[in-house]
């Protein structure tokens, strides 16, 4: 026999072992996949959790188990679902209530999923932990250069890895409203990073001004030391979020004072403007940006931003180098 017969012989042997080497499964026998879910609030109802599962192998006898622990590692219950057959890659639905009435507070549940053939072998475990929302109060100065992160109120119980459910930055908050002309509040700049394992939801929020000078008549309250918020809104751009101020505004052109409703001589506005002539009463005073549930998490924050400028540019039509004329038409 020559040589290259010889050859071919070892290689049509040798054929058929890498083919079956090659279309050998190596992964798990069982996989489930659920959906996405949270977050859930203390008191919340119970909740079906309803996912898909794709055996592998073929099996006479498995069942389900379900671990319901407090996080400190103490049972609450277990859910077990009755011996059953299963056949290699035709799925089944797995449907079981997750006990949040009573269990879900304080630092929330731990759940374990055990597929348990006839012999006690697990073929496939999963696990993860889901707390409720908090509604924690942070401070922004901390969260400048890391992440604040939240866990577990959101969480994939088939891909637990413990990552964050919602992370954000206050990427380029600014101690001081620096602007080069004082005409009006430039919000143009603030942005933060966000990241979440749902998308992201518009989110509203209110810039709170206390007028000890009393420069916004149209604006004030009845207070002793009146104060009006002006109402914003964080959206996506770019992949940062951005703000911009949610509500239609008005603005009387020759005095640039504002109102939040229709008066006679004022004209529709995206911006909101300070008073002619008054600099020297706001220069230095705080301004405020609060968002009382921002985000998944419901997280609270406030940051105060000084108002500070040493140049005046706008003022009346007639004698101005820039003016306020109607810059908006009916939308």
């Amino acid at each position: 026999m020559s040589n290259h017969s010889l050859l071919l012989l070892v290689l049509s042997l040798i054929t058929p072992l890498l083919s079956n080497q090659t279309n050998r499964y190596n992964g798990p026998k069982i996989e489930a996949n659920f959906p996405i879910i949270g977050p859930f609030i203390e008191g919340d109802n119970d909740y079906q959790l309803k996912g898909v599962v794709t055996p592998h192998e073929d099996f006479d006898m498995l069942r389900e188990i379900v671990y319901f622990n407090y996080r400190d590692g103490s049972p609450y219950s277990a859910f077990m679902t009755p011996w059953h057959g299963v056949v290699k890659d035709i799925q089944y639905d797995l449907t079981f209530k997750l006990p949040l009435h009573d269990v879900l507070y304080g630092d929330g549940i731990n759940v374990r999923i055990l597929f348990m053939d006839y012999d006690k072998n697990v073929h496939q475990e999963y696990m993860f932990n889901l707390s409720p929302i908090r509604h924690e109060t942070i401070d922004p100065k901390d969260y400048t250069n890391d992440y604040y992160e939240l866990h577990d109120i959101i969480i994939d119980p088939d891909y637990y890895p413990h990552s964050f459910s919602e992370r954000f930055m206050f990427l380029n908050f600014p101690d001081y409203i620096n602007v080069d002309y004082y005409y009006r509040l430039n919000i143009d700049d603030l942005s933060m990073m966000y990241a979440s394992m749902y998308d992201y939801v518009d989110q509203t929020g209110y810039i709170r001004f206390y007028d000890y000078y009393r420069i916004f008549p149209y604006l004030d309250n009845n207070e002793q030391v009146p104060y009006f918020d002006i109402p914003i809104v964080a959206k996506m751009v770019n992949n940062l979020i951005k703000f911009e101020f949610s509500w239609q505004m008005f603005v009387n052109s020759q005095t640039l004072q504002m109102s939040f409703r229709p008066i006679k001589g004022f004209i529709k506005t995206r911006y909101f403007y300070f008073p002619l002539n008054k600099s020297e009463q706001l220069i230095d005073q705080i301004f405020t940006l609060h968002f009382d549930s921002f985000g998944y998490g419901k997280t609270s924050f406030s940051w105060d931003m000084r108002y500070l400028t040493n140049r005046t540019l706008i003022g009346d039509c007639s004698n101005s180098e820039y003016c306020v004329k109607g810059e908006l038409v009916n939308e």
